[in-house]
């Protein structure tokens, strides 16, 4: 005799829904771990990194446009008092005291206007020192700014990972919970309820109460299977009447030859 196949280990559908179910999560966890999450944590980097450079271009902008705006009034300052010095220079009365009133007048609206010039030179350099200061002061401020948005973004990237995992395992062990609720009530009891009517039928016993089928596939089965019982209801009927004809014929016969 050949020797028997071995029998292929079972696995039930619930055990391979969840296997598909923990595949598809170890799926998900890897997307969202290498891929979705550090993409969002390198854009969220970028995004604070722009608006920072944004921020400090325009803090930047704005102290030299007040240092700026300083620096013209405090030359238009000088030039105004140097004028109101010149016109006050001509109209006193040097020539009560003798001289060369001219000369005087030269020499002092010469050394006026370069003790003018000295402190325009003046302003000049201390609007560049403190455009400088500030430039370095916004620098300061930005490095710390930047160091904080960096720890903000851990916690983020932290908590989003955090968010994304229990969104997705909540999500799934629903699908499952549903699925499983679904294949057992549809499917895994319908089958078996049909396993054990098959069972049944083939010990022999044809009048059973098959299961109500239903509207899908499984359906379509246990009406296969039905009209299958029906036929072989029938064939045993007819089996049993041409059995009992037979053993009425020879029962004649057999009385026929006693005779």
């Amino acid at each position: 005799m050949p020797a028997a196949e071995p029998t292929p280990r079972r696995l039930v559908l619930s055990l391979r829904l969840a296997l598909a179910v923990a595949a598809l999560l170890a799926g998900l966890g890897a997307v969202l771990g290498l891929y979705v999450i550090p993409r969002t944590e390198t854009a969220f980097v970028a995004h604070g990194d722009k608006l920072l450079q944004e921020g400090s271009t325009t803090m930047r902008a704005l102290v030299e446009q007040q240092t700026i705006g300083v620096r013209t009034v405090l030359v238009d300052l000088i030039q105004h008092t140097t004028e109101s010095r010149r016109r006050t220079l001509e109209d006193l009365p040097l020539e009560l005291h003798g001289g060369d009133v001219a000369a005087i007048r030269s020499a002092i609206s010469t050394e006026d206007g370069n003790r003018s010039v000295r402190q325009q030179d003046n302003v000049q350099l201390l609007s560049r020192e403190m455009i400088r200061r500030a430039d370095q002061h916004i620098d300061a401020s930005l490095r710390e700014l930047s160091a904080r948005q960096h720890l903000a973004t851990a916690a983020f990237a932290a908590e989003l990972r955090t968010t994304h995992f229990v969104l997705v395992l909540g999500s799934l062990v629903t699908l499952l919970l549903v699925l499983g609720f679904g294949l057992h009530r549809y499917v895994i009891r319908p089958t078996r309820r049909l396993r054990d009517a098959t069972q049944r039928v083939a010990a022999g016993e044809l009048t059973i109460d098959l299961p109500q089928p239903t509207g899908d596939e499984l359906g379509d089965l246990t009406r296969d299977f039905a009209a299958m019982v029906a036929q072989l209801r029938d064939s045993r009927a007819e089996l049993d009447r041409l059995t009992a004809g037979l053993e009425h014929e020879v029962a004649r016969k057999t009385q026929h030859l006693e005779q």
